[in-house]
């Protein structure tokens, strides 16, 4: 017998979709202040502010593939498993990026963890309005995107 069923369900998935969201507003913002950070600028060789830039901004390629990926892969593969897959690509560019001591691989790390958040957030929201009831899953789907817009803020 499960565990969740009905409204509790419901519940349970919409408010730990959120968090899927939550993640990219997170990592931007841990990386803002990581590359103002002395510990980053020397191990990096005080990078310029246009390496600074492609550092940060080349995760946002990486969400870019990893939202292509599912678009071929994550009907096939399934809702669970897309996210299981977008989780443990983000685990690898986490480990990589906290242990990056060249700049050519803090690139790929964030690369890695991008495609990670691709998966994830191209995956959820379908996730998400599976779950929600049919005259309110419209609603329910852009309430999540909503809250990821206010939350990045």
């Amino acid at each position: 017998m499960a565990l969740l069923q009905g409204r509790l369900l419901f519940t349970a998935v919409t408010s730990l979709t959120c968090l899927g969201f939550l993640l990219i507003g997170y990592d931007n913002g841990l990386m803002g202040g990581l590359v103002n950070s002395k510990s980053f600028t020397n191990t990096f060789n005080n990078p310029s502010p246009t390496i600074t830039g492609l550092i940060v901004a080349i995760y946002e390629v990486g969400c870019f593939l990893g939202s292509v990926l599912t678009s071929l892969f994550g009907e096939s593969i399934g809702r669970k498993k897309a996210i299981l897959i977008g989780v443990v690509f983000m685990i690898i560019g986490a480990v990589l990026q906290a242990s990056s001591y060249s700049r050519t691989q803090m690139i790929v790390a964030r690369v890695v963890s991008g495609v990670g958040m691709g998966w994830i957030n191209s995956t959820v929201p379908v996730f998400q309005a599976e779950f929600s009831p049919k005259a309110t899953r419209g609603l329910c789907t852009i309430l999540l995107v909503a809250r990821s817009i206010l939350e990045s803020d």
